[in-house]
């Protein structure tokens, strides 16, 4: 059945079936949008089923989809504002949780919350792996440093309160070890993301510019993002355990850009510090994202 539906959306997001039988690219672009055979949920929940088995093929289809029809782009910053505010209602409900000591009575509201989370980061990540321009438009709503705020004051603390129904013995341990690996999966996943969001807006364009005061806009957007999310300190210190941080530095350096040092120590010092923290386990370098799907599907 999903094999057939992939190829009931292959069709949908394809103008052209033979040379005989096609769209023309702005009729097409224009039935899709104005009919919502097509839209940003639609389209997240295409990436989300798909990416790990049909990556190559959904890359193609998802970017044929906003070439043809421009006002998805619009419709990111929508995008990005409302899964703040899905942040914001998960966030409350984390709060109500917390306030009270763990029980039968709300260890389905539990459960319910570490689904939004995995729901959330595997939902952005997946869009951002198959249509990294997404990241500029979720970039400007400021969803990275979201991300990071999320990560660092509410799955850190999902895995604190697991530990708790763990010990009052509410959750076995069978389920302790599923949602645990829940938890860490939506951790690899929310890095990703991030990872992503600041190469499209900063590492891959300072590779392409052809002055050095573009060079500087770059460097600019680089050192504010980065300082936005200086307090999250367990984000930070996972993050920068899976990319270094001083090795984007140098990166710029190798342009001859003028990094201020002082900010760059800043944020340096700030790293090291970070490391005095306890952060989860971070994955090796070489640890696929393939094995974190197998993780979720155990």
């Amino acid at each position: 059945i999903l094999h057939k539906l992939f190829l009931v959306l292959l069709r949908l997001c394809t103008y052209k079936e033979s040379a005989t039988d096609f769209f023309s690219p702005e009729y097409y672009g224009s039935l899709i949008y104005e009919k919502f055979i097509l839209d940003m949920p639609k389209i997240i929940d295409i990436c989300s089923l798909f990416r790990p088995c049909n990556k190559e093929i959904l890359v193609k289809m998802v970017g044929n989809v906003f070439k043809t029809q421009p006002k998805y782009m619009e419709d990111l910053y929508t995008t990005g504002e409302t899964l703040a505010k899905v942040f914001e209602n998960v966030e409350e409900q984390f709060q109500t949780l917390s306030m009270s000591l763990p029980g039968r009575s709300n260890v389905d509201g539990f459960r319910d919350l570490i689904g939004f989370i995995i729901d959330i980061s595997s939902s952005s990540y997946s869009l951002l792996d198959v249509f990294p321009q997404a990241a500029g438009p979720l970039h400007q709503t400021g969803f990275d440093v979201r991300l990071a705020y999320i990560y660092h004051s509410l799955i850190v603390e999902l895995q604190e309160m697991l530990d708790k129904y763990l010990e009052a013995d509410i959750i076995q341990e069978e389920e302790g070890s599923q949602l645990r690996n829940l938890i860490k999966l939506s951790r690899h996943r929310c890095i990703l993301a991030f990872r992503i969001i600041l190469e499209a807006n900063c590492l891959s364009p300072v590779m392409n510019c052809d002055t050095n005061s573009e060079r500087l806009e770059i460097l600019e957007i680089f050192f504010s993002i980065l300082t936005s999310v200086l307090q999250e300190r367990t984000f930070l210190l996972d993050y920068n355990a899976r990319y270094p941080v001083a090795e984007d530095f140098e990166i710029f350096q190798q342009f001859d850009i003028t990094v201020d040092q002082t900010r760059k120590h800043y944020i340096l010092d700030a790293l090291c510090e970070s490391k005095e923290s306890q952060g989860f386990v971070v994955p090796g370098h070489g640890e696929k994202e393939k094995s974190s799907s197998e993780a979720q599907d155990r």
